[in-house]
């Protein structure tokens, strides 16, 4: 019986792994470039309006998808972490891409800080009736200003604690905790615009030239037990998934698991590596008679990267 329950229980993790593999936007040639980091291609026309800016990656992201065809108005589109791009054809070619209004799409009124108007230290909009002051009109005018965002349609306000400023195409906010130069950043309106247009989440997943081309820029470790209670030296098995930063698995990666048991025993163990699907199993003697959590901390290596998860059973009669 165990055998037939592990058996099943890997086929599960399969299909779900499986299952990235399937449903991806085909690759549209080799133009363009490749992003690992969500594993999505930005290629013509997008990839020369996201060239265009100053500091891509700063302002519009990521791609979090390839480019499709919006059922609804017919047009292809691609989402980015910050942006989201339509591209019109029938425009001359300057024209061709338009930056969706996200701001003014998301923008709702905080509590605007008090700053009078026409100092020194800001900069006066009179279509819109805004200023941008300090840090905010470095960033403003350091990349691409008025064409690059839009007008501001807020002044400098606290919303969630943090000091933010809204224009027509972005939102820009204040991190103070960050390195001098860095500290003014985009919020992530592409995505809470996928969100909000309730997008197909299939398209997030990573495309198929992430299995061909994989680089590993991130580890990530997932582990659970065969059996969420078991009792006093029974038999148990620890479950661990390793996977990149696109939830691709990663073969060859090493793993250690500490176990703790109630009693205060704690027992190091390393597990075989992980295979093609980036799992990786162990048999475990629960060498133990205290009811009780057993803790579980795993430690993922692969290379230079590390990952670390929790998991945990509970000893009972």
């Amino acid at each position: 019986m165990p055998g037939k329950v592990r058996r099943a229980f890997l086929c599960s993790v399969w299909l779900i792994l499986f299952a990235l593999g399937n449903g991806f936007t085909p690759v549209r040639g080799e133009d363009g470039r490749y992003f690992p980091e969500t594993g999505h291609r930005v290629t013509g026309d997008f990839y020369d309006e996201y060239m265009a800016a100053s500091d891509p990656e700063a302002i519009y992201g990521y791609p979090i998808t390839d480019a499709f065809q919006n059922p609804s108005t017919g047009l292809i589109v691609q989402y980015f972490q910050r942006a989201h791009f339509e591209l019109h054809p029938e425009n001359p070619p300057q024209l061709r891409i338009t930056i969706t209004l996200l701001g003014t799409l998301f923008y709702t009124p905080g509590k605007a800080l008090n700053i009078p108007k026409g100092f020194s230290a800001c900069l006066y909009f009179a279509e819109t009736d805004h200023q941008i002051c300090y840090a905010f009109r470095d960033f403003f005018e350091a990349n691409g200003g008025v064409v690059q965002f839009g007008y501001p349609i807020s002044e400098i306000e606290i919303q969630d604690g943090r000091m933010v400023q809204y224009f027509q195409r972005a939102c820009f906010e204040w991190h103070p905790e960050l390195p001098s130069g860095r500290r003014v950043k985009l919020a992530d309106l592409g995505m809470r615009y996928f969100v909000l247009r309730k997008e197909d989440s299939i398209r997030l997943l990573p495309n198929r030239e992430s299995y061909t081309n994989q680089v590993i820029l991130k580890l990530q470790a997932h582990a659970f037990p065969m059996y969420s209670v078991v009792a006093p030296y029974a038999g148990q098995r620890i479950y661990v998934v390793v996977q990149d930063q696109n939830l691709l698995p990663v073969a060859s990666a090493q793993v250690e698991l500490m176990v703790r048991y109630p009693s205060g025993k704690e027992i190091s163990m390393i597990m075989p590596l992980s295979d093609q699907y980036g799992i990786t199993s162990l048999p475990v003697l629960v060498n133990d008679q205290t009811q009780g959590i057993v803790e579980i901390s795993v430690s993922a290596k692969y290379e230079q990267f590390e990952a670390g998860t929790r998991t945990s059973f509970r000893i009972w009669w």
